[in-house]
Formats: structure tokens, sequence, C-alpha cells
């Protein structure tokens, strides 16, 4: 009994001994298992995420590219400058103050007509985009510099001088017909009082189709006409109009004026079309001037001398400016060439002159001969006055310098530019006596413009300003003298009111992006941008109208050529929206992207890491250097990159020349209130804000996982380039000669924008929810997993110490347990007497 007591409780120990050894073994493999669990839940969460990405970043189906290129809206800013000076400025009394007003507006954007190319590798579409005002646009009026007459400019060989002799032809077909104008106003104010000298009953007669030779005899004759338009009027009829107290009569100026007068050219009443025959007859014509011999005599005596004026006007008034409401019509200044510069001439010369010069091939003729001919003044004068065309005219070797001055300053300027474009105001009539030529007594209105509103200055609304406005030079230049469009869409181009619209008129906008299929981190990268691979020239960049910039304006203002660049550019490669994804890894990368604004790739360097809606991503700003810095090191020694002359930067550093906005106006672009540009050329005007790198910085913040532009600001801003070379009027003068800080041009402020873009509050939410949470849930898992393994790992070592510690057998009894195993084991062994047992057992003080 002793015997299978004993070997129980032997097998009990071993029982209890082996379990205790490999607890800590259990422990140990666990805490394993929940390290390597924990070592693996974030890269599988990273893996899922990428997959994700991928499927969202790669436009591979209808819903990703719909949701990525439609219905896309974004913040925009304008701050448009307002000169309030112009007139101090204008007479050189200070220079150009300007003030700043800013205005809301809503970008939207629709792609539309998708289309698959190169096995999905790239998507082509057609963009429609618009900008729609948020505030009010158009309740202010702000004085600005006119695009239209810049372009104008350009047009003509890109100075005034070239403009004046280009519309000089045009100027005196103006005099011309401001002549025939005024002769016409005079016959139907003398009409009624010439008909009621006519004997009424020899009248009465021929008018109403008898035969009668005293009505031609007197100057009265109404010429039937074959075949006639309508039977001529009855005997009663024509009583009626030469009775005084008719309700029909023309021979009371009241009666006349409210029948006849508006209607006269056209009404088809045979009363009306004696009237005429009368109104244009040489016997009327004498009856205004004596002894004139028709009404061309009329006109060749008015602009040789003054004639009809003296005869109608009386009282010394020798020049057509002195009728009145001629300054309503923008004649301020004498047209007539005797009026102003003292020359006369006999009718049949005066006609001549205006004959010949009003025709634009003999004027440019007569301009070619004494200004680009490269003779002497002299010689010019001799070839010009040997010539029988030229010599009908009067011109002479004592009037040359006066029909030169007349034709290609006085007439162009004074008369046309200062009158009948601009709209200058003169105070008082009298000082046309006393200055015929304008030269001390016109004046502007208040803000520096015309009642014309066109020139130079032009006051307008910012929505005109942004979007376009017709201006008076289309109403008053001929087509047919222009190489551009009589239109003018503003800063921003053309506007389509709708996708339907601009589908309907298919201007040539077709883009082509990357889809990402294949190559991801070329994803949305342009292939084809406005329907162009390949930028050489102006006219490969197509307007949104579809038209493109002309490269005769271009080189006529002084470009070597129509290159937009000194090279090709290719589009190829260029990022739009977003770059390739998956950059977490390379933190300092620079980056560059595709600016339409700017017409170039523009580089950006690693600014900064920020947080925008709780989402983490990288701060680009511009490199400065790189695309700022002029290429005119004798300009700026310190701030010079002669690489820089690939994109002509020949102006003064961070004021980079963009050739021209529609229409043809020379244009820069600086960033905005021309922040960093050199204080000598910011002192050129007065009253622009500082500029501030936090409120007029362009940045673009980027999402590193996806590539994703989450928040950014294009601030950049348009001035003007008003060279004083192109410039050359008197008019102007002053801008350039009484600034010391203008050497060569003036570069005038327009606006700046603040094109912003951030990511909306419901896309932040879901880039969190199915981005950063599953992160952070991995990120929390692997460390609850990682904790709970070394706990574990921690408990299998305190439990294995413990054991050995409290459990730790000594070497008799390791000697027993083996013994007594022995004993079990092998069932043929006879037992020892217990004494024996004792006795072998040894004292212990365990």
């Amino acid at each position: 009994l002793a015997k299978k007591k004993d070997t129980t409780n032997s097998m009990t120990e071993v029982a209890l001994t082996s379990s205790k050894r490999r607890l800590p073994w259990a422990l140990g493999g666990l805490g394993l298992v929940f390290l390597a669990a924990g070592a693996v839940v974030i890269p599988l969460t990273e893996e899922a995420i990428r997959q994700g990405v991928k499927a969202v970043v790669v436009l591979s189906d209808k819903s990703e590219y719909k949701a990525q290129l439609t219905d896309i809206q974004s913040d925009y800013f304008v701050h448009i400058f307002n000169a309030t000076n112009v007139n101090a400025a204008l007479a050189g009394s200070a220079k150009i103050h300007f003030e700043m007003l800013s205005y809301e507006m809503e970008y939207r954007e629709e792609n539309f007509d998708f289309d698959w190319h190169r096995n999905k590798e790239t998507l082509e579409y057609k963009s429609w985009w618009t900008y729609v005002p948020v505030d009010d646009m158009d309740s202010d009026q702000i004085v600005q510099v006119n695009a239209v007459y810049l372009a104008a400019l350009a047009d003509f060989g890109n100075s005034e001088e070239a403009l004046f002799i280009g519309l000089s032809g045009l100027a005196v077909a103006s005099v011309d017909a401001t002549l025939d104008a005024y002769i016409y106003q005079v016959q139907l104010a003398l009409l009624p009082t010439y008909l009621s000298t006519a004997p009424v009953d020899a009248v009465t007669l021929d008018w109403s189709g008898g035969t009668t030779d005293d009505a031609a005899a007197l100057g009265f004759e109404c010429a039937s006409t074959s075949p006639s338009p309508s039977p001529p009027p009855s005997a009663e009829e024509v009583r009626q109009a030469f009775n005084a107290s008719s309700p029909t009569s023309v021979v009371t100026q009241a009666t006349f004026n409210a029948v006849w007068r508006d209607d006269l050219l056209t009404s088809t009443e045979p009363i009306a079309e004696c009237l005429r025959q009368v109104l244009f007859s040489s016997s009327f014509a004498s009856f205004v001037v004596p002894n004139a011999t028709g009404w061309t005599y009329v006109k060749g005596a008015q602009f040789g001398s003054g004639a009809l004026t003296e005869a109608t006007l009386g009282g010394g008034a020798a020049t057509v400016a002195a009728a009145p409401g001629s300054f309503e019509l923008g004649l301020v200044v004498a047209p007539e060439l005797f009026a102003s510069y003292g020359v006369e001439l006999d009718p049949e010369t005066a006609s001549t002159f205006l004959r010949v010069y009003s025709n634009d091939t003999e004027n440019v003729r007569f301009a070619t001969i004494l200004f680009l001919s490269g003779l002497s003044l002299v010689d010019a004068a001799a070839q010009i006055i040997s010539d029988p065309v030229f010599a009908s005219t009067g011109v002479s070797f004592l009037n040359i310098v006066q029909y030169a001055t007349y034709l290609y300053s006085y007439i162009p300027e004074s008369y046309f530019l200062k009158g009948l474009v601009i709209g200058y105001l003169r105070d008082d009539p009298a000082t046309l006596e006393t200055d015929p030529r304008g030269e001390t007594s016109l004046r502007l209105r208040p803000d520096g413009t015309g009642q014309f509103n066109s020139g130079l200055f032009t006051r307008r609304s910012p929505r005109e300003l942004v979007f376009g406005y017709h201006d008076r030079i289309f109403d008053i230049v001929p087509e047919n003298l222009a190489s551009i469009p009589f239109a003018y869409y503003g800063l921003f181009g053309l506007q389509y009111a709708s996708v339907e619209e601009q589908r309907e008129a298919d201007p040539p906008l077709i883009y082509e992006v990357k889809t990402g299929k294949g190559r991801i981190q070329k994803v949305r990268e342009y292939t084809k941008w406005r329907n162009a691979t390949v930028l050489s020239d102006r006219r490969s960049i197509l307007g949104k109208d579809g038209g493109s910039f002309s490269c005769d304006t271009w080189e006529q203002q002084g470009y070597e050529s129509c290159n937009v660049w000194l090279g090709d550019f290719t589009m190829t490669d260029m990022p739009v929206t977003q770059l390739g994804p998956f950059k977490e890894g390379n933190v300092k990368n620079n980056i560059k992207i595709w600016s339409t604004e700017m017409m170039r790739a523009v580089p950006f360097e690693y600014d900064d890491d920020v947080t925008v809606r709780g989402i983490k991503g990288r701060k680009y700003k511009v490199k400065e250097e790189d695309v700022a810095f002029t290429a005119n090191c004798s300009l700026e020694p310190l701030r010079c990159d002669p690489s820089n002359a690939f994109y002509r930067a020949w102006n003064p550093s961070y004021i980079l020349p963009m050739a021209t906005v529609q229409g043809g106006a020379r244009i820069s672009m600086s960033f905005p209130s021309f922040g960093k540009v050199d204080e000598f050329y910011r002192r050129q005007t007065t009253g622009l804000p500082p500029f501030k790198q936090s409120s007029m910085g362009t940045f673009v913040v980027v999402e590193p996982l996806t590539g994703f532009f989450i928040h950014g600001h294009l601030r950049l801003q348009y001035c003007f380039d008003l060279d004083r070379n192109q410039l050359t009027s008197a008019v102007w003068t002053q801008l350039f000669e009484s600034n010391p800080n203008v050497r060569d041009v003036l570069y005038w402020p327009l606006l700046w924008f603040d094109d912003t873009d951030k990511i909306n509050k419901g896309p932040a939410r879901s880039f969190r929810r199915n981005i950063s949470l599953p992160r952070l849930l991995a990120f929390v898992f692997t460390i609850i997993l990682l904790f709970v393994g070394l706990c574990f790992l921690v408990a299998a070592f305190v439990v294995d110490k413990w054991r050995r510690t409290n459990f730790a057998p000594t070497a008799l009894e390791d000697k027993k347990d083996h013994d007594d195993d022995a004993a079990v084991d092998d069932d043929s062994k006879v037992a020892e007497p217990p004494h024996l047992a004792v006795e072998m057992v040894a004292p212990t003080t365990a």
C-alpha cells in the first residue's frame, strides 16, 4: 500500500512539474502570435489603402472621371486697381495713384465629350469654364488703361506715329464726311427759306408734270425720273406744299421740320422727290454761298477758306467746329486746313485735297516719300511737289511742312484722337477763334476720361474690365483697316453662357490627359492642351473663341519672332491638378505645374508640412529665382538668370512678359502689388498696398499619398506695359517725362486675382474616414496587439522565473525522482526494504 501511494504521489508530482515547465512556453508562443499579428496589420491596411487610392486616382471608368472632371467649382477673387488722378498725371503734376477694389467670383468648370485613347491610357475631352460674379460688379466705375486702344496701336505698327500715318486717310475722310454732314444740316435749315422765293405758279406746273422753263431757269426744277418711282404730285398738292399755312408746307421752317426733314432722303412721297432735287441743285448752292457752282464747290470753299460758315454763321466764325451741336459730336478743333494752319486754298484745289488724301493709298504714298524713303526733307519735298497727283492738292515748298503736320499729326491726333475717339471737352466755343487747334482750351472729365470713353484711358465697370466691352474705336474705324476682330472680351476672354452654347460654337478647346493606367505616376499629365501637343508660336495657342493671336501684331511689337519662347515647348508630362500618388517618402522633392495664366511650367519647391481640414499635406511655394529673375543681367546684376532668356525675361525681375492679351495689348505678369519687384519700379506709381506673402503669395498643398491638391492659392497680377516709344502722342507725354522712375516702360497694374481652392468639408471627411481613420485604427490595433504580445512574453518570463525560483528540486530529489520513475517503470525489479530507503536519505535543510 505504501508503495502504491508513493508511486501515485510521484506520478502527480511529475505531472505538476511538467505543466509548470510548459506554461512559460505557451505564454511566450501567444505573445509571438500577437506580435506577428501586430506587425502585419499596418502593412495590410496600407496595401488596402493603396489599392483604394489606385481605384480613385486612375481614371478607369465613367464614374471616376465624371466625379473628377465635371461640376468643378472654386472661389475666385479679383482685386482691380482704379486710377484716381489721371488728369494730374497727364499734366505732369503727380504720379498715378491707385486704389484697390475687390470682388468675389465663382469659378465653374465642366468637361464633356469624353473619349478614351490608347487602350484607356489617355482621356480626351472638351472643356467649358466661366466666372460668375458673386458681388455686384456693375455699379462701380473704374478708370483703367484701354486695352482696345493698345491693340489698335499694335495693329498699326506698334506706335502712335505709325497709327497716325495709318489713320491719316481715315481722318481726312472723316473731315470730308464732317463737312458733308454740316452742309446737309445747312441745306435743311435754309431749304424752306429758299423755297419761299420760288414762283409758285411755275413750280406748280413743273412739279405736277407740266412743261415750263420758268422753274428750271429759277432753280426749282423737278425733273421726272425714268422709270418714275411714283406719279408726280397733283397741282393741288404742290400748291398746298407752298402754302405757308398748310399742314404740309415746305416754306415754313417749323412745318418743314415736323413733316419733311427727318425722312426727306428716304420718303417716297412725290413732293419729297422734288424737294430732294432742289436740295442738291447748284442753284440752291449758289443761294447759300454766292457764286458757288455746286455743293462740291461749297465744301471746297469751306475747307479752303471758311466761306460756308462765314455765310451762315457770320460773326467771323470760320470753322464748322463753331456750329451748334458740334462739341457733342466730338468736333472740338477746327478741321479745316486754313483755320488750323492758315493755308488757304481755292474751292477746286481744296476739293482735290480732300479727295486725294482721304484715299489711303495716296495718303500712305505721300507719307512714305516724306518719312520712310530715306530722302532729305528737301529732296522728299521736291519729289512730292513734282508728282502731278500731289501738285493738284496745292502742296508747295512753302506749305509742305504745314501739309505734313496737318496730315500726320494734327488731324489724326487733335481732330481724330482727341475729338472723335477720346471726346475732349471745350468749355467755351469762343476759344475756337483764339485756339482753333485746341492746344490750351481743351479738357477731360474730372476722372481723366473723355465723353466718348476711349483712347488710352477708359471708365468701365468691373464686369467690363474682366469680360469685355464695346469701344468707340469699333464704330469709327472701318474693319477693312484692321487685322484684328472688332470685339474685346476682356482680360478673361470670351465666356460661353453654357456648355450647350460652347458646343454649338465648337471652338477647338480639346484637352487630353493620362489616366494613370499603366504608369500611375503619370496620372493627369497633359498629352494635349487646347488641341496642341507642342507650342511653337502664338498661332498654336488658341483663344476661347477658337481664334489665335496675330503673328504680325507680335512682330510689330518688337519681338524677334512669333515664337512663344525661344524654343518649342512640349505639353507632354505637364501636371495639371494633381501629382503622381505614393510620394510620402520623398519629402524634399520639387515639382512643376503647368500654369495657363503664365503659359509655362512653374517650378515649386518644398516649404513645410501643413494640415488642411485634418489632412496632412506638403506645402510648395514658387521657386522664384527660376521663374521670376530677369535674364537681363545688366539691368539687375544681383537678381538675374540668363537661362530665363528662354521665356523672353528682359523685363525687371518679378515682372514677367506675357506677350499680349486678346486683341494685341502688351501685358506682363507679376506677384500682387508688384511683390518683390525692385523699389525703383514700384515707385512708378503710388497707392499700391504692400506685398504680404501670407495674403498675396502663391502656393499649393499636396496630399502625398494620393497626389491630390488639397489647398492652394494662385495669386498673380496683370499689368500693361506702357512704352514711351509706343505712346508718342503729346497727349500722354507727361506720364513718362515727369516721372523719374520711368525709363522706357511704365508698368501699369490692372488687377490681381486670387484663384483659391481648398478641399471641401465633405471630401475631407470622406478622406479621413477612408484613409486617415483606417490608418488610425490600424495603428491602435497594432499597438494593442503588440502590447498584448509583449504582455504575454513578459508573463512567460515571469512565470518561468517564478517556477524556477519556487519549484527548483535538489540533487537528491532529482535522483529520487529518477529512481522512483525507474522503479515504477520496471515491474520486474524487487523493491528495496523500506529501512534501506530511509537510510539512503541524507538530511537536508531544504
